[in-house]
């Protein structure tokens, strides 16, 4: 009985780090681009939510000791592969965001280079804020602070 209470206490906070991840960046983005633009869509918090799961996930399947810069290209790569999927499935009329304008505007003109490099800012600035949230809340690795390590060297970590 003891372990099946557990058990179930256990899914239950994986449950809620899914929903809690899922909400805070898809919120966060719903935020951040109404600040910028006026307007969003729902559709964009859908998005944003899935690439917050692969953020806090990201270290939950493999470590802290892989490389931030490649974290922040793996999961910003996801947010990029995102945007032109949706894009060309729900953006079709460019009515949620038009780069067909801009420089350096690829796949049916649904990313651009220039949002790629906003994206894997964005990604840089969230990983660290899910790792902690995690970490705090969720007690990933409880007694170990996430740390950050670029091209082999520890350049940042949470205090305990």
């Amino acid at each position: 009985m003891i372990k099946t209470k557990n058990t179930i206490r256990k899914y239950f906070k994986i449950f809620l780090k899914i929903i809690f991840a899922y909400a805070l960046t898809g919120g966060l983005y719903l935020i951040t681009e109404t600040v910028f633009r006026h307007y969003t869509f729902i559709e964009m918090f859908y998005l944003a939510g899935c690439v917050g799961l692969a953020a806090m996930f990201f270290n939950n399947i493999f470590s802290y000791d892989i490389d931030y810069l490649l974290q922040i290209f793996i999961i910003g790569s996801i947010c990029i592969l995102g945007e032109g999927l949706v894009g060309n499935r729900l953006n079709t009329d460019y009515h949620m965001w038009d780069y067909r304008t801009l420089p350096g505007s690829m796949w049916n003109d649904q990313i651009n280079i220039i949002f790629m490099m906003v994206w894997y800012v964005l990604v840089a600035i969230i990983i660290p804020i899910l790792d902690y949230i995690d970490w705090k809340l969720f007690d990933y690795k409880k007694d170990i602070p996430p740390y950050y390590v670029i091209l082999g060297k520890k350049v940042f970590q949470f205090k305990k």
